[in-house]
Parts: structure tokens; sequence; C-alpha cells
């Protein structure tokens, strides 16, 4: 398993985002699933609380390349600034 810390994100209350790389996106919330599109590929996350109740957001897709399946998880971390 690896992981990467891939940087920050920030949600604006107006349902626009930017992330640490200047990338620009939108966002929807529907009960426990974040929607997040940018240039129209869109993933949805699932909300969910962890360890000492932080909110975190998670998504998980398998895929098949040359050398086999492979698993992708994303996790987000979620603090109020």
């Amino acid at each position: 398993t690896e992981t990467q810390d891939l940087g920050w994100i920030q949600f604006n209350s107006d349902g626009t985002g930017i992330d640490s790389e200047d990338y620009t996106f939108t966002w929807t919330l529907k009960g426990d699933k974040l929607a997040i599109n940018q240039d129209g590929e869109e993933v949805t996350l699932t909300l969910t609380t962890k360890d000492g109740g932080k909110m975190v957001g998670y998504f998980q897709e398998t895929f098949t390349e040359d050398e086999g399946d492979m698993t992708v998880k994303v996790i987000i971390e979620f603090a109020k600034v």
C-alpha cells in the first residue's frame, strides 16, 4: 500500500472550489455523498467520520492494467478553516 499527500482542497460555500495545484472544480452535496466535478469528470465521495470524530470522504475504484488489477482509494480529511 502506497500513501501520498496530494495537497489541499478548498470548498467554497457557493459550490466552487480550488486545490493546491490551482485547479478549480464545482461540488454538490446530497446526503452523505459529495460529488466533485472537474472539467466534466465527476468523482463521488462517501462522507463518514473516523477516529476522533474527524469528517472524511472516501472513494475507491478498481481497474485492470497490463500488470493486473489496481485499486485506488482516495481519502480526504476535512478541516474547518
